[in-house]
């Protein structure tokens, strides 16, 4: 379970970003950040920061950018601005806006994967994250097969059961 500091303005992702990584890790959410407060993130494994949103309220200044790409907690930036540079580090992931749900869960696990604090490889069986191998395995544990396309899942079993005597003297007898 990972400690994640969400930085996200509006409510409606804010809550939906939430859900999604809730039952896995433990989310704190902000609706905005100072320059000041980034010093007190030590706490956190993995920063989400929202540029897009910040920058539509005009919460993002030039300084508050630099802070929070220079912080040396791992980072998931997500914007909507190809033009925006942030610096090819290992422990930042630019996300474009609208967020995919594969790549972003893959950004998450690449950012807060064993192999970064301890040196090991993350996966026993040599698969990277993200790869088209996981994404079958994963797809198959979901109900969708390597092509994307859903399977139906059976929620009922069915139960075949001898008609009792009393059931079958029922149906015989005419009314």
């Amino acid at each position: 379970m990972g400690k994640i500091l969400l930085i996200e303005p509006q409510n409606i992702l804010r809550h939906a970003i939430t859900l999604f990584l809730f039952p896995e890790h433990q989310v704190r959410a902000q609706e905005q950040v100072s320059v000041s407060e980034i010093g007190s993130f030590q706490d956190c494994d993995l920063l989400i920061v929202d540029a897009a949103a910040l920058r539509e309220n005009n919460q993002l200044s030039p300084d508050l950018a630099r802070a929070l790409q220079s912080c040396r907690i791992p980072t998931v930036w997500l914007d909507e601005d190809d033009s925006v540079e942030v610096p090819g580090d290992d422990r930042l992931v630019k996300l474009k806006r609208p967020l995919e749900r594969q790549a972003f869960q893959a950004a998450i696990s690449k950012l807060l994967s064993p192999e970064r604090a301890s040196g090991e490889p993350a996966r026993s069986d040599g698969v990277e994250p993200g790869s088209t191998a996981l994404s079958k395995v994963t797809a198959g544990r979901a109900g969708q097969t390597g092509d994307g396309a859903p399977q139906p899942i059976e929620l009922v079993d069915v139960v075949e059961q001898e008609a009792t005597s009393k059931d079958e003297r029922k149906v015989a007898k005419p009314k």
